[in-house]
């Protein structure tokens, strides 16, 4: 046996063991199978129906200062030590930015934007307060919006967040930012004149 040939069985061997405990999961039915390391057939086990989780994961992104985050609809939005930088496309081609004091920000609540256009709506934020905020959640016109909650490392004391809305034209949100054991930590409900 050449020495490929023993560096190529080497190299199945180890890409087998490495496999073996891994679960492959089959969208929309079917089965997924799992095998343990070192046992000769895979066991059969049931495949999940959905892969996006009934409840949205809780934790929150935590970013660098400056870091970028994309949002989605053409947005950017980065967080600093002052609080959430938000850049919206312009008509011109090029972006606006607008700056969100957390400092400026009553403590136990929430200050909101909205930026819209054809392909939507996208709601951002700031929540100042107490507790470690970890699910937002957007209801509009009969629908709620899951958002995603950033939030530098530390305890700022502060975090951002956003939701993509792909409808427009909607003006009065309630916006409820809650801790990872589902406690409210602050609602706003805009109100239509």
């Amino acid at each position: 046996m050449t020495s490929v040939s023993r560096n190529k069985r080497k190299l199945s061997a180890r890409s087998v063991v490495a496999v073996a405990g891994a679960v492959l999961v089959v969208a929309g039915g079917g089965v997924s199978f799992a095998a343990a390391q070192g046992s000769t057939a895979p066991k059969q086990v049931p495949a999940l129906t959905s892969l996006t989780p009934a409840t949205p994961a809780t934790d929150p992104r935590t970013v660098r200062p400056g870091e970028k985050v994309e949002p989605g609809l053409g947005h950017t939005m980065w967080l600093n030590r002052q609080g959430m930088v938000l850049a919206t496309p312009s008509v011109s081609g090029g972006s606006e930015t607008r700056l969100t004091k957390a400092s400026e920000v009553p403590g136990g609540t929430i200050s909101a934007t909205a930026s819209a256009d054809r392909s939507g709506t996208l709601w951002a934020g700031v929540y100042r307060g107490p507790g470690t905020p970890a699910k937002v959640t957007v209801e509009i016109d009969g629908r709620t919006l899951t958002g995603k909650v950033v939030t530098l490392a530390g305890k700022p004391g502060w975090a951002a967040f956003y939701a993509v809305d792909p409808r427009t034209g909607s003006t009065a949100p309630e916006i409820t930012v809650e801790a990872a054991d589902g406690t409210v930590l602050a609602r706003m409900v805009k109100k239509t004149s």
